[in-house]
């Protein structure tokens, strides 16, 4: 594994305790279904370079309306399957909605603290 790689799997183990980056929803993804990084590597088409760049993006809010071409660019960018990547995020979501994890509830919450803040100072 060159360098660069391992930078980007550093990087990436550190984007998953991040409920806003893919890597959170690929690990709560592999962990649910039970696979290897290599099968949802293979699934998804990429190489190990892109995948790792994949789980560094931001995840793509499901309910907004250009969530299928936010979705196609993060694609575009980690040469990757936007099926495959769509399907994960929405598995992903609907487990931790289900766990009672929302992770979009969180987003929000953490979006109005930051405006509460703001207002204070």
């Amino acid at each position: 594994m060159d360098e660069k790689i391992k930078m980007l799997e550093l990087a990436s183990c550190k984007a998953a305790a991040d409920s806003g980056f893919i890597a959170y929803l690929v690990n709560k993804y592999l962990e649910v279904e039970n696979i290897s990084e290599q099968e949802i590597l293979s699934a998804l088409h990429c190489s190990e370079e892109d995948y790792f760049k994949l789980k560094l993006c931001r995840v793509p809010d499901v309910n907004a309306t250009d969530f299928v071409s936010r979705l196609n660019r993060i694609s575009e960018y980690t040469n990757s399957s936007s099926v495959e990547l769509n399907k994960i995020i929405k598995r992903a979501n609907s487990i931790l909605r289900l766990s009672g994890d929302n992770v979009e509830q969180h987003n929000y919450l953490m979006a109005a603290r930051d405006k509460q803040n703001k207002e204070k100072k």
